[in-house]
């Protein structure tokens, strides 16, 4: 053994050497399982190719399963909530009032595009980060923002969801942070089922922790007057 072997092993020849212990084979069989184990792997790469190549679109969308949104872009998908159906709070409560599309335009609101990173760009820690002033400035303004509904309970009729920017991080094991998320309601009298794929979703924006029995509900909200498709 020369130096080089003495004070840097090869890692790859000792998990031969455990691999060839673990699983005693000759030189044929091990060829074998190599050349299976190399097989999977490609007809594996090519699988999620092809998936990704026949639903264009949003790749992190069609990686998790999601369906690919049926509506053209600019669909609105807002639509009549049945008669016995009044917007809920996080608790069951009813009753929050937000402003309909109509009382935003006559008010002369005219919607900006907003990115999550610049709501995002801060580190919250509860109970000792401050909202930034320059954060705060956003209160009351209207915007449009561009991302994907996560339904809070039903799936029809929706009354309020939570926007995040990307599914990436949400739903591979990591939760989005509280200043990473816009919880959007629904103008009275008006509902969404859930849509698998980009929305812009347009509204008057609220910028204040809230609280429900103690616990942080939000940060960001987001009263919409328009919901469609990306």
């Amino acid at each position: 053994m020369n130096l080089q072997e003495k004070f840097h092993p090869n890692p790859i020849d000792d998990f031969e050497k455990w691999l060839y212990w673990f699983l005693p084979m000759t030189p044929a069989q091990r060829q074998k399982m190599w050349r299976l184990v190399l097989t999977i792997v490609l007809l594996f790469s090519a699988g999620v190719a092809t998936r990704i190549a026949f639903n264009a679109g949003n790749i992190p969308s069609r990686l998790m399963g999601r369906g690919k949104g049926d509506k053209p872009s600019g669909a609105p998908l807002l639509k009549d909530s049945p008669a016995s159906l009044a917007p809920l709070s996080f608790d069951g409560k009813p009753g929050i009032r937000v402003s309909s599309e109509k009382e935003i335009v006559s008010s002369g609101g005219k919607a900006e595009k907003m990115d999550f990173t610049i709501l995002g760009k801060w580190k919250y820690i509860e109970g000792k980060t401050k909202i930034p002033d320059t954060v705060k400035t956003l209160d009351g303004k209207i915007f449009e923002f561009t991302g994907f509904m996560m339904p809070i309970n039903e799936v029809k009729n929706i009354t309020q969801f939570i926007l995040i920017q990307s599914l990436w991080g949400c739903c591979f094991g990591q939760a989005p942070e509280a200043n990473h998320i816009v919880v959007v309601h629904m103008e009275r009298g008006k509902t969404v089922d859930f849509y698998p794929d980009l929305i812009r979703v347009t509204g008057r924006f609220s910028v204040g922790e809230t609280r429900e029995e103690g616990y942080l509900v939000s940060i960001y909200r987001l009263d919409a007057s328009k919901v469609e498709a990306k």
